[in-house]
């Protein structure tokens, strides 16, 4: 006999419940509340779970505009949060732009959100340098180097990795790391996250 037979749901890696009524948009609506109960989402993101778990696009398309009518799916707050949430974790705008891409936010909002939310990230890049390698001076370019490509990895900009070393009295390592460098994977392997 199954222990979790009468089970509804996610189990324990297990898959959701199919939708009951695919073409019902209120019946996506009612699920779509649910999955924005747990975590807030964008719009697409949304939509596109919605027909995961079974539900017609058209159900789909509608449930999302239902419920962004009632002000409970907005990807301007999910924008504003999200950025708030990663600079917070140590993030850098590169890295940033590119989750909130990928969480299907259009590249014109999230541009809008970045300029609107003033940060100082050349500021914020040397407050993560700090909290992740202490405040005492590099011992040498390999070092230097290491907390260089840290920075790179996680998503801040070559000109925010320079003025955060500068900021902190350090010269910039001279390794030929440019922006694109930690976004391919130059990042060493003594580099913890």
């Amino acid at each position: 006999m199954a222990v979790n037979a009468g089970r509804r749901g996610r189990g324990f890696g297990g898959r959701a419940a199919p939708a009951k009524a695919p073409a019902d948009p209120e019946a996506a609506r009612i699920t779509g509340i649910g999955m924005l109960a747990r975590r807030d989402l964008a719009r697409r993101a949304l939509r596109d779970r919605l027909v995961e778990r079974g539900y017609q696009q058209e159900a789909a398309d509608e449930a999302v505009e239902l419920l962004a009518g009632e002000r409970l799916v907005d990807d301007d707050r999910f924008v504003s949060n999200r950025i708030a949430s990663r600079v917070s974790r140590g993030h850098g705008p590169r890295r940033i732009r590119v989750e909130l891409e990928q969480a299907g936010v259009e590249r014109a909002l999230v541009e809008a959100a970045m300029k609107a939310s003033e940060i100082d990230w050349a500021r914020q890049a040397a407050i993560v340098l700090v909290r992740r390698f202490g405040p005492e001076q590099p011992g040498d370019e390999r070092e230097r180097g290491i907390r260089a490509r840290f920075l790179y990895y996680r998503g801040f900009e070559g000109d925010h990795v320079r003025r955060a070393f500068a900021s902190l009295g350090l010269s910039v390592p001279d390794d030929g790391l440019d922006d694109g460098d930690a976004l391919a994977g130059s990042a060493d392997d003594d580099v913890d996250c």
